[in-house]
């Protein structure tokens, strides 16, 4: 039982530490985009076009099951 609530513990703290990642990177990501529109640029259809547009190398990593989401309106990037 006590091994059970180590690994539930360290299943909580890896979550934890997605979750901080994830809103850090949505944070910079939307600083990016706001940048990038802030030029009179329009805002990129999707994630892999902002990496063909050079505003990022890579498309960061996600918890799986989880997307990077251009809001067209908004011109806000989350996690869905």
């Amino acid at each position: 039982i006590l091994r059970g609530r180590q690994v539930d513990a360290e299943a909580a703290a890896g979550a934890a530490h997605s979750a901080k990642y994830t809103e850090e990177m949505t944070q910079t990501l939307n600083d990016l985009l706001a940048d990038h529109l802030k030029q009179g640029k329009r805002a990129p259809k999707d994630i892999q076009e902002m990496v063909s547009l050079k505003l990022l190398t890579a498309v960061p990593a996600l918890p799986p099951g989880k997307k990077w989401v251009i809001d067209q309106q908004t011109g806000k990037i989350s996690a869905q």
